[in-house]
């Protein structure tokens, strides 16, 4: 298992206080990029009244030391949005899988490290540790062989690391550590019966920044969703990651994942398409763009019960269909996005 110490979280002061200095960043840079222009049409009348001879001199010395002003301020406007333009922000997002035993999770983690490392935006690039990088193509070749991952042990943690970069013109660069952690099914099973001196993984939970929770399709075919168990276990682990960033008011984000999305468990042909796109509430309820009921009725009942203490977002998988199609970028953004 894991160093624990490695998962310490970040207190929650530096986390408001980092965000209280971005919205001072963006409204400074804003008021500057103002001023700048005004300064602009000021300056280039002040420069042909200072030229003309109908000035007395000391309005012709008044004047002039404006203009000093101006200038001065406008070379600090352009220090100002050059520092922004070449600035580096450096992002963690520390993410835990959860779900019941044998619903693919340890399948999952494998799947999102291979689409983080291989279908990032256009303008990210991923860089990724060689152990962890050769484990995932280890594991998907297996997937295609029909051989898949052993069961996480229940008191083992597996953890892959990796590090995306995005470069943007005027907003300088961006760095994203990402970790992903899998546990074993038999600990979420037990979770209200197990105290966090029993299981040092809760630790690691309630450190993670954001949560993937999986559900198994087969599962919910036979009626056996698992729904308010499911409630039950994200509402404790949402305690522990509340209580260990106490002070910050932003909810937790959640990914949850429909598995094992493929062969008789897809009624819709179209579905297919979704594969590893995000999705919030509004666009499978309301917009269908996932036609299959049993995933609308758990994505209803579900968003309704959490909705207070998460971010929620959806998404279907299928390990059998991940090499097989165009992978979407989503999953990446949704990454990037929760962690800002």
């Amino acid at each position: 298992m894991p160093e624990i110490q490695d998962y310490e979280k970040r207190s929650p002061e530096s986390v408001d206080i980092k965000r209280r200095l971005q919205r001072i960043d963006i409204f400074a840079v804003v008021a500057s990029l103002i001023s700048l222009l005004c300064a602009l049409v000021t300056l280039f009348p002040a420069l042909a009244s200072l030229s003309g001879g109908e000035f007395s001199d000391s309005r012709r010395s008044l004047l002039a030391s404006m203009l000093i002003v101006y200038i001065a301020y406008i070379i600090f406007a352009f220090i100002l949005i050059h520092r922004r333009m070449h600035r580096r922000r450096r992002y963690r997002m520390r993410i835990s899988l959860t779900g019941r035993p044998r619903v693919g999770k340890t399948g999952f983690s494998v799947l999102l490290y291979y689409i983080i490392s291989s279908s990032p935006p256009e303008d990210v690039e991923f860089s990724g540790e060689t152990d962890n990088i050769i484990k995932m193509f280890r594991m998907l070749k297996g997937f295609d062989l029909g051989d898949w991952p052993v069961e996480t042990s229940a008191d083992g943690v597996s953890v892959v690391k990796g590090e995306l970069s995005r470069h943007t013109k005027y907003s300088g660069s961006s760095i994203y550590e990402i970790s992903i952690a899998d546990t074993a099914g038999e600990n979420w099973a037990s979770l209200e019966e197990t105290s966090s001196s029993e299981r040092p993984y809760l630790t690691l939970v309630a450190s993670s920044d954001a949560l993937v929770h999986v559900v198994s399709v087969p599962e919910l075919r036979s009626g056996k969703s698992g729904l308010v168990d499911d409630v039950s276990d994200l509402e404790m682990a949402a305690k522990l990651i509340s209580n260990s960033r106490r002070g910050a008011k932003s909810a937790i984000p959640l990914l949850v994942v429909f598995s094992k999305f493929d062969g008789e468990a897809v009624r819709h042909s179209s579905d297919c398409g979704a594969l590893f796109r995000v999705f919030d509430r509004t666009q499978i309820v309301q917009e269908r763009e996932i036609k299959d009921e049993d995933i609308v009725s758990y994505v209803n009942n579900f968003s309704e019960r959490l909705s207070s203490e998460f971010v929620i977002r959806y998404t279907v998988s299928s390990a059998l269909q991940a090499r097989n199609q165009q992978l979407s970028s989503d999953l990446v953004k949704w990454l990037m996005l929760s962690a800002e």
